[in-house]
């Protein structure tokens, strides 16, 4: 999810009406700054390139080498002037990729999900990271060929996802256990007094 959020965030700061994924314009650094539309359009393509190739490397670390290997040898963008400990420039595109990526992964870090890890594994945990739902399936195949028996079908649900309705036609599914929600878990892209602010009005 924060992969994909901070490409938007980034797209976010060329475009005059687009809103950050926090819900705030203020970060739109990125309008007025060019000589022209073409020139404001490639410097938004190469932050993009640079903030997926940032991003993809702190989500998946395995990876780094054939993302290097692609920034640096087919986009020609060398992948050195983000990976380094340099304070970035805001100016330039690989600069501002390293800022925001930063940003949200720093926040990752706190959001109170899977926070020592044992979700995805159980050793060489991976803390704050997302986990498989495979042990928790009715039934797995061992291979794509094979036939799922009756049996297989009958064995005890460990875990599923809870549909609830609001009794008005409206359903929901959540599809991750979240026991921590309102305690030790923090708001995305809110502060918990905007979250506590907004009212529904009474059915008429």
């Amino acid at each position: 999810m924060y992969h994909g959020n901070v490409n938007y965030n980034v797209a976010a700061m060329y475009h005059p009406s687009a809103l950050d994924i926090w819900g705030k314009k203020d970060m739109q650094i990125c309008i007025n700054e060019f000589a022209s539309e073409q020139e404001k359009m490639l410097h938004e393509q190469v932050a993009i390139a640079y903030t997926f190739a940032y991003s993809a490397i702190l989500a998946a670390p395995k990876c780094k080498d054939a993302i290097v290997n692609l920034m640096d040898n087919v986009l020609q963008f060398p992948m050195s002037k983000v990976l380094n400990d340099n304070e970035p420039d805001l100016g330039t595109p690989w600069g501002l990729a390293k800022v925001r990526v930063d940003e949200i992964h720093d926040y990752a870090k706190t959001d109170g999900w899977n926070a020592d890890g044992s979700l995805a594994h159980k050793y060489n945990k991976m803390p704050y990271s997302d986990f498989k739902l495979g042990e928790y399936m009715r039934y797995r195949q061992k291979k794509e060929e094979e036939i799922v028996s009756k049996k297989d079908c009958e064995k005890v649900w460990k875990w599923e996802p809870l549909l609830e309705s609001n009794g008005a036609g409206y359903f929901t599914r959540q599809e991750h256990v979240t026991p921590f929600a309102g305690f030790t878990g923090r708001l995305y892209g809110l502060t918990s007094e905007e979250y506590n602010s907004f009212m529904v009005p009474p059915p008429e």
